[in-house]
């Protein structure tokens, strides 16, 4: 947590040439979902060679001017500890102190964010703080009556209004998302002092456009120029060089960042969103073991082939290595912490179990938001990415073997939660003219070690779920089952003493932050990654 005294990283200006200090005029007048072209060359999709999808540079964490008071309502709902509105131990000190906040919040003016349109990077730190507030201000209100159960949750303008704006610009949604608490919170431990006017090419890397990744240095091929070729290509076992450039001393791993903004301010949540900050990080070998096989796939010959084999075996242990840090978040969150202190405060709309509907206060009935799931792992970029390449998404994601539902699969609802380059960068590699299943189909009969690798990539997709429906249990369905009980056991002391014995409260199916009924799905899920496996010749 940032308080307004504390020191910000100096941070090094972007280079004109940076695709995110590109205009973003063009930006604005896009269809939510739609890939944005004005801003940034067709193929450059803010993924970078050594940090995947987390930001390279450390994300900007204070907005200043006259967005200061945004900062500055964050910082009191942190400094306060504001406690959540549903919990029954709360004092009168705690729901005056909430209420004092609140009623800040709500007599702040109304402050257009025209201003931070022309910067993407601001753009993103405006979402994080006004998404973060408004998750403060509508978990921290206790709940209103029986009589007002079901009446509307009003979202003040003065958070309301710059957050659709600022979200129509980003083509997010108006709510926390895992960008907002995974991508774009978190900050260096201890920094080093950064060059004054770092080289262009240290922010804007060129890539190979059959691959669809970005490569930090440029090796030219022999490959013809089409769409898709592969341009530019970095070894998949090039050595690392004996020193690290400045630069990267300050990039984002996995042992030296923490979190900006908490809810508790307890090491539990932050432990919660760093284990997926880790993930991220922990997959960049899996991308590049991607981008290697995308390359090959554009050769096909035998030595492609072989050579994709390998990759394929080593992307299976890359993948492992992210079911490993997943699990790893059991050891310094707990999961009764999460589960009651942690998770109502990112909970959406979708996934409230109070049901109620949130009301964007000054923003025009037909541009009230309706995507309004919270957080969740299921907008992790990366694991979406392993999917598409992998050509599973239609198992994983589908209604069955290969089947679509006739509305969007859960894949293409968690898209608009990514950020918009993300999005661009999956719809580009599920559009790859080469893909990898298609290739593996056509050689099983003939070279079923291609078919093996494959598998055991799609295998270790498997054993990566199991290890989320491992979490989810602990995290979810653990606590959820114990707080039932719990309220079993009360409602039936309380009938026993009224002379009743019909009071047992009903069992409502579980859901996760995204809304989604939690155990069928990770189980469909699970199971029909598995059945993407490809049949070996007997």
């Amino acid at each position: 947590m940032i308080s307004p005294d504390s020191p910000v990283l100096p941070m090094s200006p972007l280079p004109s040439s940076h695709f995110l200090s590109q205009p973003r005029s063009a930006a604005s007048a896009k269809p939510a979902g739609t890939v944005d072209t004005a801003t940034l060359n067709a193929h450059d999709f803010d993924v970078d060679n050594r940090t995947g999808f987390m930001p390279f540079d450390q994300p900007i964490s204070r907005l200043s001017g006259e967005y200061e008071i945004w900062e500055k309502l964050l910082d009191e709902a942190q400094e306060k500890r504001l406690k959540l509105g549903r919990r029954t131990d709360l004092t009168q000190e705690d729901r005056d102190e909430s209420e004092a906040w609140r009623a800040w919040v709500r007599s702040t003016p109304v402050i257009s964010p025209e201003s931070l349109y022309a910067s993407e990077v601001h753009l993103r730190r405006a979402h994080c703080v006004l998404a973060w507030t408004m998750h403060f201000y509508i978990q921290s209100q206790p709940p209103p009556p029986p009589e007002l159960a079901q009446s509307d949750i009003i979202i003040p303008s003065p958070i309301a209004v710059p957050l659709v704006a600022i979200s129509s610009q980003l083509q997010l949604p108006v709510v926390l998302t895992y960008s907002d608490d995974v991508l774009y919170n978190w900050r260096l431990k201890n920094p080093a002092p950064k060059p004054t006017t770092p080289p262009a090419s240290d922010y804007l890397l060129p890539m190979s456009p059959g691959s669809a990744f970005f490569s930090r240095t440029p090796f030219p091929t022999a490959a013809p120029q089409t769409p898709f070729s592969a341009a530019y290509f970095t070894p998949l076992s090039s050595p690392l060089p004996e020193e690290e450039d400045q630069d990267d001393v300050n990039m984002p791993k996995i042992d030296n960042i923490s979190c900006v903004t908490l809810f508790t301010g307890s090491k539990d949540e932050e432990e919660f969103y760093l284990s997926s900050a880790r993930c991220e990080l922990a997959g960049v070998p899996a991308l590049e073991a991607m981008r290697a096989t995308m390359d090959e796939l554009f050769v096909g010959d035998a030595l492609a082939r072989r050579r994709i084999v390998r990759y394929l075996n080593a992307l299976a242990g890359h993948i492992d290595v992210l079911a490993a840090q997943l699990l790893a978040v059991r050891e310094g969150c707990d999961p009764e912490a999460f589960y009651h202190d942690i998770r109502p405060w990112f909970m959406g709309q979708d996934s409230s179990p109070s049901g109620r509907k949130w009301v964007f206060e000054g923003v025009a009935p037909e541009d009230q938001p309706k995507e309004l799931s919270g957080p969740s792992a299921g907008q992790s970029s990366l694991v979406h990415a392993l999917d598409v390449f992998l050509g599973v998404s239609d198992y994983s994601h589908g209604a069955g073997a290969g089947d679509r539902k006739s509305g969007p699969t859960f894949l293409d609802r968690m898209q608009t939660y990514m950020p918009r380059h993300h999005r661009a960068f999956l719809r580009h590699l599920a559009a790859a003219p080469r893909p990898l299943r298609a290739l593996v189909d056509d050689w099983t009969e003939r070279e079923p070690a291609l078919a093996e690798a494959y598998n055991a990539a799609v295998g270790a997709m498997k054993r990566f779920r199991d290890g989320h429906m491992r979490i989810v249990a602990l995290y979810i369905m653990g606590p959820a089952r114990r707080e039932r009980e719990r309220q079993a056991a009360l409602a039936e002391q309380a009938a026993l003493a009224e002379g009743r014995t019909d009071a047992v409260p009903e069992k409502q199916p579980l859901k996760g932050t995204g809304g989604t009924d939690l155990v069928q799905f990770l189980k469909g899920v699970r199971d029909r990654t598995a059945a993407a496996a490809v049949p070996l010749p007997k």
